[in-house]
């Protein structure tokens, strides 16, 4: 049995469209309006992205309005990736499957309830107030840590460089998938089967 730890943005689900409004939203509040292509925005630690465009000491509040906004937000028009729909079935009889987000883990859990795959796996590895993490490595060692997982059988699956870097730094397998937001690459995945497969 492997352990599959999923990115959630641009792996499981696709919330483009509500994770740009939300931005803009914070960017609005704080009086400011990045001439930047949002989706790229889409990925790296909010922090850093909030750090960049209004300051180190706006950054932390510009991540808590964040953070409120999504928690109340209707996630009307979030789906889950095809590949990935016909993929979980598969994947979780066999292996223990686990997200890994930046996000507040009662919002992953809201999200993944709400478009009916929290079924599928066995933990959420997400933010938390109390202990904030500064990067998707650190989400993942967390997982890692608490759930005594064996790195020579744990798999890392996302769709950007960020995702591939935080799989590095934990010294575990990387799998890119190519319907996300990373863009495609000559290695990625493109279908539930070739996913299925390679894992």
């Amino acid at each position: 049995m492997k352990n599959i730890i999923f990115d959630l943005d641009g792996t499981l689900i696709d919330s483009k469209e509500l994770q740009i409004n939300m931005l803009k939203q914070v960017f609005s509040h704080f009086g400011c309006a990045p001439n930047v292509d949002f989706v790229t925005l889409i990925g790296p630690p909010l922090i850093d992205t909030f750090t960049r465009f209004l300051g180190k000491n706006s950054a932390q509040n510009a991540l808590e309005y964040y953070n409120s906004l999504f928690k109340t937000a209707k996630i009307e028009g979030i789906c889950v990736f095809k590949e990935v729909l016909e993929a979980l079935p598969v994947l979780s009889q066999k292996h223990r499957l686990f997200v890994a987000s930046l996000q507040l883990a009662d919002i992953v859990e809201r999200e993944l309830r709400a478009l009916g795959i929290f079924e599928y796996f066995f933990a959420i590895g997400g933010d938390n107030v109390a202990t904030p993490a500064i990067s998707k490595t650190e989400i993942i060692r967390r997982i890692i840590t608490e759930y005594s997982l064996d790195k020579e059988n744990t798999i890392m699956i996302g769709d950007t460089e960020f995702d591939k870097t935080s799989a590095a730094e934990n010294e575990i397998r990387f799998i890119q998938v190519g319907w996300g937001y990373g863009g495609k690459n000559k290695n990625s995945i493109d279908s539930s089967i070739e996913l299925i497969n390679a894992i």
